[in-house]
């Protein structure tokens, strides 16, 4: 019987651009002036912006092609996919640049832009992974191997192989028992050394621009 793809590890993810973009907005509209924050929230910001273009990089390139020559009938909705990526990435572009320009000068009225342009991410991007899950995953799961769904995480891996918080960010909040088997999944030599310290420079982050400390580190 041929392996097919395991998609918990996507759905976490898109379940945590929602959570970022939802509370980053949030904390921006409360925050609008507030200088000892800027540079917490750019920072998080950043990050979501980053490894929001790299998913959409990665499922472009090595994704849908490969659910292309899976099933050709699944062109209507790969077009379908490609073309809500292209819908968000120009508002995605506009928000980076106004949230560089309230980092840069935090007055309520720069931030009232940065905060219209997340207003804008949060409807498309939601109902973008709503459609993705809802009538192209499922024909992953079952025309894929997993073979070429590893092809796609290994992309996903290389476009951020240079983004320290990234696992820190996959963690973040996972009930004990995922968060110990993602742990465990990890090089014994990066688990036990870098990825606790990006682990608490995320924490630090995350208290800093939000005021909360979820559960990243492994459990005890």
């Amino acid at each position: 019987m041929t392996a097919r793809p395991n998609l918990q590890m996507m759905i976490t993810v898109h379940r945590a651009f929602e959570r970022d973009i939802d509370r980053l907005s949030s904390a921006l509209a409360q925050h609008p002036g507030d200088a000892a924050r800027v540079g917490a929230l750019a920072a998080n910001w950043t990050l979501f912006y980053t490894l929001l273009e790299h998913h959409h990089q990665a499922e472009d390139q090595a994704l849908w092609p490969a659910l292309l020559d899976a099933l050709a009938s699944s062109a209507g909705v790969v077009t379908q996919m490609e073309d809500e990526h292209h819908q968000l990435d120009g508002t995605l572009v506009q928000t980076h640049q106004d949230m560089l320009q309230w980092a840069a000068d935090p007055v309520p009225e720069l931030a009232e832009q940065a905060i219209a342009g997340m207003a804008a991410i949060r409807d498309l991007l939601t109902g973008h992974l709503r459609h993705e899950e809802a009538a192209a995953l499922p024909l992953v799961e079952a025309s894929m191997t997993a073979g070429d769904w590893a092809i796609f995480t290994d992309r996903n891996m290389e476009l951020n192989a240079d983004v320290e918080w990234t696992m820190p960010w996959v963690l973040e909040g996972l009930p004990d028992p995922v968060r110990a088997a993602m742990w465990q999944m990890v090089p014994e030599p990066l688990r036990d050394g870098p990825l606790l310290s990006w682990c608490d420079s995320y924490s630090a982050n995350l208290d800093a621009a939000f005021g909360i400390t979820p559960s990243i580190r492994p459990p005890a």
